[in-house]
C-alpha cells in the first residue's frame, strides 16, 4: 500500500465539522504527507444507550492488514 494523502485539520475544527459528540482521542497534528503506518483522526458512530447513536472522533494507525 502506498496510498499518501494530507490530513491538515485540528481537532477542533473535525468536531464542528463532523459534529462529534465525544472526543475519545485528539487529533494528530496536521501532516501534509501521511504515509502508511502514521497515526490518523477518524470520526465513527458507536452504540448509545437505548438505540441511539454517538459520533466519536479517535485515532488509528492508517494502513493495510496483510492477510
Amino acid at each position: 500500500m502506498c496510498g499518501r494523502y494530507a490530513a491538515a485539520k485540528d481537532t477542533a475544527t473535525l468536531v464542528e465539522e463532523f459534529q462529534v459528540e465525544t472526543v475519545v482521542e485528539p487529533a494528530p497534528d496536521p501532516n501534509f504527507n501521511v504515509a502508511p503506518t502514521n497515526q490518523v483522526a477518524f470520526v465513527v458512530d458507536r452504540p448509545a444507550d437505548e438505540g441511539a447513536v454517538e459520533r466519536q472522533l479517535r485515532s488509528a494507525r492508517w494502513g493495510l492488514v496483510p492477510s
